[in-house]
Order: C-alpha cells, then structure tokens, then sequence
C-alpha cells in the first residue's frame, strides 16, 4: 500500500473539485472537523458557535461516492445521528488539506 501522503495525493487527483473546495474550506476553519452534506437549496442551522462545513450535492456530481471513497480509506467517518449525512475528519487528511501538498 502507498503511503499516506502518497495516497492523498492519488484521491487529490481523481477528486479535484472536491479537495479544491475542502482545502478552501481547512485553510479558513483549521480547527473545523465535521462536514454534511446537503442539497444547496437545503439549510442547517448549528448548535452555539460550532463550525460545520457544508458540501453540496448540486455542486458535486456523485458527491455521496466520493466520500464513500474518502471513508473506504479511513480519512472520514459516517457519524449521522438524523436523516444529514454527517461526517468526522481524520487528522491526517485535515492536516493534508491545510498544507500545500
């Protein structure tokens, strides 16, 4: 198996669009460790002051895959609690996203 940073830089290539954004979004939320996913016409409102970054399906085509794939390599976990998909970042990819691989 590749090493790990080998490896992020393979799923960068096959998922531009969607490293693009989610680096965007770890460089102005460091500290930010959970995502959903929603359609763009749908809202969320967070609990206190909590950061939750947002991906759109509408934005993303075959979106839930993508992640499914990000998962199957265990850089995000499913922690659902409702009917959003809601999902945990591991460390080593939010530490890949704020760097300049």
């Amino acid at each position: 198996m590749p090493d790990e940073k080998a490896l992020l830089h393979r799923l960068e290539a096959d998922l531009p669009d969607l490293f693009a954004e989610m680096r965007n979004d770890f460089k102005d939320n460091p500290h930010c460790r959970e995502f959903l996913l929603l359609d763009r016409r749908a809202t969320y409102n967070s609990a206190g002051n909590e950061t939750i970054l947002v991906y759109h399906f509408n934005a993303h085509k075959d979106l839930r895959q993508k992640i499914r794939i990000l998962e199957n390599h265990g850089f995000v976990r499913d922690i659902s609690y409702n009917d959003i998909p809601r999902f945990a970042v591991s460390e080593e990819i939010a530490e890949y996203l704020r760097s300049d691989a």
